[in-house]
């Protein structure tokens, strides 16, 4: 029977969201956050293998592979340099396979497939043409903060990004029944999140440039995955002008001559 994989999304929750936009004049904003989330998540993501009729081709615990999300952003005044990434990360929730329904598909995400803590690496991506050249990146253990609450991850150096960026999380076999990646469906869609998954023999291939043909738009939702900026960490120098000794001088004297000038004048008239 024909097996297929793909993602699969599974519901925690509804929420009426409510967005109020006050009009500023001229407003400046120094270290913008990006994001296209909304700040909560309604659902979760995992890559599982599922058979024509729903049913799971692989019992909770099965490695799938490697899951990458990612999140694309346009460059915007006072945003140019990147230092870190805020991330909500899914919770346990229930498989959406017909056959694992239940407490048999609820599995947590901060544990590997041996019972020990599970690391995920972020990477910071500028977008050159139909490549995505790897800045900076960063590994940290997968601690989730509760749903649609955010923990800040930083990179390992500060880097400047132009255009359009990518920031992403690998997280590395994930397993039948995790669901890692927080979603946002009550958003407006920008087609700004992105999805991929590999086998983990080619991970290495995120650790530098990759063809951006390597990861797909995800149209469900926004990823609660943000970039954070910050200051020019090496600002440009402003010399400040050295006084002229000449001038000074110059202007002196003017002033005692026309001073004595002025005097000898006075004189003739008395």
């Amino acid at each position: 029977m024909l097996k297929q994989f793909k993602p699969a999304l599974a519901t925690i929750g509804a929420a009426i969201i409510t967005i109020v936009t006050a009009a500023t004049a001229q407003a400046v904003v120094v270290n913008p956050i990006y994001q296209v989330d909304d700040g909560d998540a309604e659902s979760t993501v995992g890559f599982t293998r599922q058979f024509p009729d729903q049913t799971c081709a692989d019992a909770p615990g099965t490695v799938m592979g490697d899951m990458l999300w990612l999140n694309e952003f346009d460059v915007v005044p006072n945003g140019d340099w990147i230092n870190s990434v805020s991330i909500s990360w899914g919770v346990p929730t229930e498989s959406p396979c017909l056959n694992q329904q239940g407490p048999d598909g609820l599995l947590p995400i901060d544990k590997d497939a041996n019972g020990n803590p599970q690391t995920a690496k972020f990477f910071l991506y500028q977008k050159q043409g139909d490549t995505l050249d790897l800045l900076t990146q960063a590994q940290t253990e997968v601690k989730p903060a509760g749903s649609s609450e955010f923990v800040t991850v930083n990179f390992d150096q500060t880097k400047q990004v132009t255009g359009s960026f990518f920031v992403g999380v690998l997280f590395p076999n994930q397993l039948q029944g995790q669901f890692p990646a927080a979603l946002d469906t009550n958003g407006e869609q920008y087609n700004r999140s992105w999805i991929a998954l590999t086998n983990p023999t080619a991970r290495s291939m995120f650790n530098g440039s990759i063809p951006l043909s390597t990861v797909k738009n995800y149209p469900g939702g926004n990823w609660l995955l943000r970039a954070n900026s910050t200051r020019d960490p090496n600002p440009p120098v402003t010399s400040v002008p050295e006084s002229n000794p000449a001038i000074g001088l110059l202007a002196i004297g003017a002033l005692g001559t026309g001073g004595l000038l002025k005097r000898k004048l006075q004189k003739k008239r008395d």
